[in-house]
């Protein structure tokens, strides 16, 4: 005997950015996900309770944005539109290392990502999520 297993609906635990991406993948295997989240959500880019650490400084690293960019090929424009500045790392990073400022390239790299606040890019990534139909 086969046992098909029946992938009608997924709930998610959290809607913070790990939960907003588990959503995202299983949409493409359910029917239905849902996301249960105790703190009130909106468009906003704002501080939630249940994230202690968002006040914090963040950036976006270049392989966690390829990622992002895989699950939602505009997020760059909204990263934009909402205030993330862009990076390109061969250009924009600079460090002290070993007595002396390191080598930066004048020509454009393949190495992007934005730094903006964590608030700022939950609600980015939870407003591309909202726009998948069957994620609720």
């Amino acid at each position: 005997m086969t046992y098909e297993p029946i992938r009608s609906h997924a709930v998610v635990i959290g809607g913070s950015i790990a939960g907003l991406l588990t959503a995202r993948v299983l949409s493409e295997t359910f029917q239905t996900v849902t996301i249960v989240e105790r703190d009130a959500t909106d468009s906003r880019a704002a501080e939630r309770k249940g994230v202690p650490q968002s006040p914090q400084p963040h950036i976006l690293l270049t392989k966690g944005y390829r990622i992002l960019k895989g699950f939602f090929p505009d997020i760059d424009a909204d990263l934009l539109a909402a205030g993330a500045v862009p990076i390109d790392w061969g250009q924009d990073f600079h460090y002290f290392a070993f007595g002396g400022w390191n080598a930066n390239t004048t020509e454009e790299t393949d190495l992007k990502s934005f730094s903006c606040t964590r608030p700022l890019l939950e609600s980015v990534v939870r407003n591309q999520v909202e726009r998948i139909d069957n994620i609720q």
